[in-house]
């Protein structure tokens, strides 16, 4: 807990100087720290809690999502949504590489993508086309290798 005495404060005058109206001020329910002085540290928090949240999610289910989406890419598939989904991953891949398949399975379940509109997961890929550089990174492409993702000349 914060000793707000005044008495507590150093002696020295220019501390002394600077937090007496700040002291007075807290005492009166009143500080310098207005919402408007907060507001991007609570922004940030909120921000954060949801990165904590969406990294939870990707550490349980992850791992299943990516070894399952490396089984559907390699082994001929039979069934129609099956088929789609080994499409899209494919054009993931083809057009993008292996890092990026690490990040759409584990942020996509299978059935999400299976069931958008054909538009929609071209769209997705699309959005790669803009977006590459910010998706990159050397982390998601050692956990391509250490998943085991084929490259697209491999399939």
């Amino acid at each position: 807990m914060i000793n707000t005495d005044a008495d507590a404060l150093p002696q020295d005058r220019n501390t002394e100087k600077f937090l007496k109206p700040e002291l007075k001020r807290r005492h009166a329910g009143k500080s310098y720290n207005k919402r408007d002085g907060i507001d991007a540290y609570r922004k940030k928090l909120y921000k954060d809690v949801k990165i904590i949240k969406i990294l939870k999610h990707l550490i349980k289910r992850g791992p299943t999502l990516v070894n399952d989406a490396v089984k559907i890419l390699i082994a001929p598939q039979t069934t129609r949504d099956l088929i789609i989904y080994q499409l899209f991953l494919r054009d993931v891949l083809r057009y993008y590489g292996p890092g990026l398949i690490i990040l759409y399975t584990a942020s996509f379940e299978k059935q999400r993508v299976i069931h958008l509109a054909e538009k929609n997961r071209t769209g997705l890929v699309d959005y790669l086309k803009n977006n590459k550089p910010n998706l990159r990174y050397p982390a998601l492409e050692s956990l391509a290798k250490e998943y085991q993702i084929p490259s697209i000349d491999d399939l």
